[in-house]
């Protein structure tokens, strides 16, 4: 390549690189406003410390509000419980009784309407009784009713409806709660589908409560999800995210993007929680939700009683002391309390649609520019400009028609094709120095990195920070790039050398080969599984992870500090050899594993970088002690034991 051609590529790259450090600095100002945080408690909690202790709920409310509680979140009652000990329903709650018709019959004749075959709701409040005759008459439940005395008699025949269908919220609880200021986030059943009505029913009877924040579902499907009612409801008071959850419910994606569509903004709160927690340990639980508010976007914070049948008595005083400690700590990192403004939407900072295409579009050329790079490398100067114009070309086709599937195949190739270019550039036969070595790891570093910020550039924007659009292609982006500098190496030292490669094909495998490649297999499987968010994490490797963020603040990724650049180290002072190949294979992870942290638009920017930076320098100093140890054993077999050819 000509030396004019290189550098007019290299100042396009230059272009879209600045731009995605424009939109990443964009990112962190914005980040930078987000700091109201929410603390909420469970109503359901609230009821059964009432009951165990035998206290007023308004008291306990003015407890938890004291120790920091801004939010209350209540479930939509059903009548009867779903499981043992749950108090999210009318019968525990002391509003209804339910009667079996044949057992009534028998006690009470006198009763000539009650019939044998059906189930029998009564209620004492005519106002609950009205409210569980709507919720029932439009979620499709037939029913009908009478009165005796002062008590309502509802008569249904479906049982199995009693502990499903919702019917409403506990009037006087959210009463209480919005009088001594706590927001009130409503928490929805699902209901039958095909019914007309029932969302714009529900929304009106949600309407009428007071203070009502951010609603969230509680089950794995979302009713209606596409109904205008419901739609508007969500653009006014909001949704949370609820994380780990909310990716499962069908209908909820579909239901924030309409209402993007309808309003230009998202709404959406990431809540953390844990409705699964067993018992308490209120340090290691207090540690878990400041990671979550450091290193993810949550800014909503459940904090709840354990799941048992029976409360203990110190699980009050473990949850108040949990919230006082979260509050006390979130204050002092700087965020506030209570606090629910709404922020700047996250975007490259273009104000037209078309603006912000060209902004995508100038943001995915350094990719685009490595890439023709790393093909004039291997002479294919032709060919590379002829793919990288078909890929120029697609890109802005699928840009403008398929604006997010375009953005989500342009970052996927930056993290692959930054790390290939990066590696199979400086890894070289000639043997390097320490600080030899150390310069070309920090080159390398530092070319990956230019596929983070293709990510930055590309994908900085509120959906993707929100966890609502996700990066596409994870584990592809951790194993393509090693496959693809594994091969990329060995082709470049034996292009001339066709045969080699042809015999290599042909050649036996021995049974050590087999056991090295079954070993080395699994170690990039596991490797391929624990990428991502939802593996579990070995006990050993855990009490690293909180050693290393009780030092360092953030925790830099194991794979990176502790396998990749230490193994990368190794090779880049060693030179290339054919039987280095497997550890090319392992210090192949540090730089991937960097391009990939950030394709968490989820975990702030900043907190990305101090990872990167962390990961690379304690990669270093393991991997020069790696080295040394390497080279001293080495060099006193050798000495010691040195073989001799006869």
């Amino acid at each position: 390549m000509r030396k004019l051609e290189r550098t007019f590529i290299q100042g396009l790259m230059m272009l879209s690189f600045i731009v995605c450090l424009v939109i990443g600095g964009r990112r962190i100002a914005i980040e930078g406003q987000e700091q109201g945080v929410r603390i909420g408690i469970r109503y359901e909690d609230i009821l059964n410390m009432s009951q165990e202790k035998d206290q007023e709920i308004g008291d306990l409310l003015i407890q938890f509000k004291e120790a920091g509680a801004t939010t209350l979140f209540i479930k939509e009652n059903t009548l009867l419980p779903q499981g043992k000990g749950s108090l999210d329903n009318e019968a525990k709650q002391g509003h209804i009784r339910v009667l079996a018709g044949y057992e009534e019959a028998n006690i009470s004749k006198a009763i000539p309407q009650i019939k044998a075959p059906f189930i029998y709701i009564v209620v004492k409040e005519p106002a609950i009784a009205e409210r569980i005759k709507g919720h029932l008459t439009h979620k499709g439940i037939p029913n009908r009713s009478f009165n005796v005395e002062d008590e309502t008699y509802i008569e249904v025949r479906d049982e199995s409806s009693l502990t499903t269908i919702g019917v409403g919220f506990p009037e006087e609880g959210i009463q209480v709660g919005a009088n001594l200021g706590y927001e009130i986030c409503l928490g929805l059943r699902a209901w039958p589908k095909g019914l007309e009505e029932t969302a714009a029913y529900i929304v009106s009877e949600i309407n009428k409560l007071p203070s009502i924040g951010p609603l969230y579902f509680l089950e794995d499907r979302i009713s209606d999800y596409d109904s205008p009612e419901l739609i508007k409801l969500v653009a006014e008071k909001g949704v949370f995210f609820r994380e780990f959850l909310a990716h499962k419910q069908k209908g909820f994606i579909a239901l924030v993007k309409s209402v993007y569509n309808h309003t230009g903004t998202y709404p959406v709160v990431r809540e953390f929680g844990d409705d699964n927690l067993k018992s308490f340990s209120t340090l290691d639980t207090l540690n878990r939700y400041k990671l979550a508010l450091k290193e993810r976007k949550d800014r909503a914070f459940l904090f709840n009683l354990p799941q048992q049948e029976r409360m203990a008595i110190q699980d009050e005083e473990s949850l108040l002391e949990l919230i006082t400690s979260f509050k006390k700590e979130a204050e002092k990192a700087g965020y506030e309390v209570g606090v629910t403004q709404q922020y700047d939407e996250l975007k490259p900072g273009a104000r037209t649609v078309s603006t912000d295409i060209l902004v995508s579009f100038i943001a995915g050329l350094g990719a685009i520019g490595f890439f023709v790079l790393l093909m004039d490398d291997f002479n294919r100067r032709g060919l590379g400009y002829g793919l990288a114009i078909v890929g120029i070309i697609g890109y802005s086709l699928i840009l403008y028609t398929r604006w997010g599937l375009g953005l989500k195949l342009m970052a996927l190739f930056g993290a692959i094709i930054c790390p290939v270019y990066a590696v199979v550039t400086e890894v070289k036969p000639q043997k390097r120095d320490y600080i030899q070595g150390i310069g070309a790891l920090l080159k390398i570093c530092l070319i990956s990195f230019g596929g983070g910020l293709t990510i930055i550039g590309t994908l900085s924007r509120t959906s993707y920070s929100l966890g609502i659009d996700l990066f596409s292609g994870v584990k592809l982006a951790y194993l393509l790039p090693i496959l693809g500098i594994v091969l990329i190496l060995f082709y470049k030292y034996h292009e001339e050398e066709k045969h080699s490669i042809r015999e290599l094909m042909q050649c036996k495998v021995t049974y050590l080969a087999l056991i090295i490649m079954g070993i080395l297999t699994l170690f990039f499987l596991i490797y391929a599984i624990r990428s991502g968010n939802s593996a579990e994490v070995p006990h050993f490797e855990k009490i690293i992870r909180d050693t290393l963020t009780k030092c360092l603040g953030v925790r830099p990724r194991t794979k990176e500090f502790l396998i990749g650049y230490p193994f990368l180290l190794l090779v880049l002072c060693w030179g290339y050899q054919d039987k280095y190949l497997p550890l090319v294979a392992l210090g192949a992870i540090g730089p991937v594993s960097l391009v990939n942290t950030y394709a968490h638009i989820h975990t702030p920017l900043l907190i990305s970088l101090l990872r990167s930076s962390y990961g690379i320098i304690l990669g270093i100093a393991i991997g020069l002690v790696l080295l040394v140890l390497t080279n001293w054993v080495i060099s006193y077999f050798q000495k010691h034991y040195p073989c001799h050819k006869e």
